[in-house]
């Protein structure tokens, strides 16, 4: 079997180092890889949000399985495109497609999918707009938790003790945009 691991975390290295120990692993690669996967496979310079040079290598090296490691890719449709791969054989991507990996890229659309389908969820409010948000805070029933809704490395969940330190979050983010789209 030949396997396409994508990413460049440690994650990634502990998927890459157990497919290594697999006798069944005829070749592994990493995408873009780091220096712990370099120790047990190649590494290829191809970053992790790259999904037209992620699915050509896969084609061009005859890859059996792509395995992503961090939800970008799949947020931006790295599984449906390996799927779509023209070929003889399927190439088979562990990750799920872009329209399912919404529920992690999207955590408003996740809170409301939970809601219609009658999934016990945390209450929870959404704003785009800094002054609804900050209105809301003002009112609302305290401790809460502030949630950027889209990927952002972990860095994306925010504790608040006092009204002031939410307002300072609510501003980064909504304000300052210091998460990007995610905030």
């Amino acid at each position: 079997m030949r396997i396409l691991v994508v990413g460049a975390g440690a994650r990634e290295h502990a998927m890459a180092w157990k497919l290594a120990q697999s006798p069944a692993v005829k070749a592994l690669y990493c995408a873009p890889g780091n220096a712990g996967t370099a120790a047990v496979a190649a590494n290829v310079d191809i970053r992790a949000d790259d999904i037209e040079g992620i699915a050509e290598f896969a084609r061009r090296e005859g890859i059996d399985l792509v395995a992503a490691g961090p939800e970008i890719p799949l947020a931006l449709g790295l599984a449906d495109r390996i799927a779509a791969l023209p070929g003889p054989k399927r190439v088979l991507c562990f990750g799920p497609s872009k329209a399912a990996a919404r529920i992690e890229s999207s955590k408003s659309y996740a809170k409301a999918l939970m809601e219609k389908a009658g999934v016990p969820t945390a209450r929870y409010a959404v704003f785009s707009a800094i002054e609804a948000a900050l209105d809301f805070v003002r009112s609302a029933p305290w401790p809460f938790v502030i949630k950027a809704s889209g990927l952002a490395a972990g860095k994306g969940v925010f504790l608040p003790e006092t009204a002031a330190e939410a307002e300072a979050i609510l501003s980064s983010l909504l304000s300052a945009r210091t998460l990007g789209e995610a905030g």
